[in-house]
């Protein structure tokens, strides 16, 4: 099969939510001997290299200039715009003309958007190339429900400009949504519960189904041989805004709790960019790193991963890693939205402040019990989440269309 696979970034290191689901799908494709063609969106004056790693994946990779630089400028005009004023960032003319001519120029089984955000590119150049040539189907993965992310985060931002504005912001989201989605022949939400929001908004013409995020289940082994007692991480990217949220509602009102019964406890915030509120609830028992090379050392370090989500949709793959690994979670609701767990057996889900800092210091002092639901998480992992199985799920779903 030919596909040709648009993305909003190189997928590669995969080392963000946003990287590894595109990542490995396409490894998996690759895997099946399908000749994939992938388009990249880049910011700035000029392409990024391509890793070598990820081009023995693919056939080719071409670049499609955004227009950050023209964005904040938008702004005020986005009021009268149609379009988000979020997905405007991986939308420019070039970028019009050279997908269009890639899609005049050459033939494909399918065309795979990774983002809804490329929506406003990838249907402009399907009603304009639809005059000269047939194409083939459109499929877009979407890895959450943008409308429901800007929604939440206007309820909690304190500044009422922003909050109006983001509010403005998710109507206009969901009315895209329900007129573009019908326009694909195929919808792969990340999760029932966007599935759901997905047919809801737009009605019984779309075509939309479920395929889930995953994991690496041969790469990432269960181990407890370098587990620190009392170590806690919560492995982000703290350049978005759902986590530095969840991190300081951790910090301010859950992990003090977890300290004064437990002194020896610490906490490490795994990821890059994170904001100077953040850094400034730095202490003793509370570390930042930064960006690093690989999380993965620092879940085997520790004794205890936790979720504390209160933005966001789709699924959270932080979570299917620790599984993987062997690590008990402790998440709220929606940190776990998606995912099928079985609260108390293999996550233990939380919503309150104090019920959290409990469950967290129940787990923490009984090593056995965190081993416990740790190798049920790592079952699960095995069962339903490996990228093998749900990428060629996904793909099967698509050679029949």
């Amino acid at each position: 099969m030919k596909v040709l696979w648009l993305t909003t970034v190189i997928p590669y290191p995969p080392d963000t939510g946003g990287k590894q689901d595109p990542y490995y799908m396409i490894r998996e494709f690759s895997r099946a001997g399908d000749e994939i063609t992938c388009g990249v969106i880049f910011h700035g004056e000029a392409p990024p290299d391509v890793p070598p790693e990820f081009g023995e994946l693919v056939k080719e990779t071409f670049f499609m200039p955004g227009n950050p630089a023209q964005l904040h400028a938008q702004l005020f005009s986005s009021l009268a715009d149609d379009v988000p004023f979020k997905f405007r960032k991986y939308y420019s003319e070039k970028a019009v003309s050279i997908l269009s001519t890639i899609l005049i120029e050459r033939t494909f089984d399918v065309v795979l958007l990774d983002h809804v955000h490329l929506a406003p590119l990838a249907l402009e150049c399907r009603e304009t190339v639809t005059r000269a040539r047939d194409l083939p189907p459109f499929v877009l993965r979407a890895p959450n429900v943008e409308s429901t992310i800007v929604k939440k985060y206007a309820e909690r931002v304190d500044n009422v400009l922003v909050a109006t504005f983001a509010k403005r912001e998710a109507r206009k989201m969901t009315k895209y949504e329900a007129g573009i989605l019908p326009r694909f022949d195929l919808v792969a939400a990340i999760s029932p519960v966007d599935q759901a929001h997905f047919q809801k908004v737009s009605g019984s013409e779309a075509n939309i189904i479920c395929v889930t995020a995953g994991v690496d289940t041969e790469e990432l082994q269960f181990s407890e041989a370098s587990q620190v007692p009392g170590e806690v991480v919560f492995v982000g990217s703290f350049d978005w805004q759902p986590n530095v949220d969840g991190a300081i509602w951790l910090i301010k009102k859950v992990w003090q709790k977890v300290v004064d019964r437990i002194p020896g406890a610490h906490l490490t915030l795994v990821g890059r960019k994170p904001t100077e509120p953040l850094k400034a609830l730095e202490s003793e028992t509370v570390a930042l790193t930064g960006w690093v090379e690989s999380v993965r050392e620092y879940i085997e370090k520790s004794s205890l991963c936790v979720v504390p989500l209160w933005i966001g949709s789709g699924m959270r793959l932080k979570i299917l890693e620790a599984f993987a690994l062997g690590r008990a979670v402790v998440s709220t609701t929606l940190g776990a939205e998606g995912i099928e767990y079985t609260d108390g057996e293999n996550i233990v889900i939380k919503d309150k402040p104090d019920e959290f800092a409990d469950a967290m210091v129940e787990l923490l002092q009984d090593p056995e019990r965190c081993v416990e639901i740790a190798r049920k998480a790592r079952t699960l992992a095995e069962e339903k989440y490996s990228w093998k199985t749900v990428t060629m799920g996904f793909r099967s779903e698509i050679t029949g269309l």
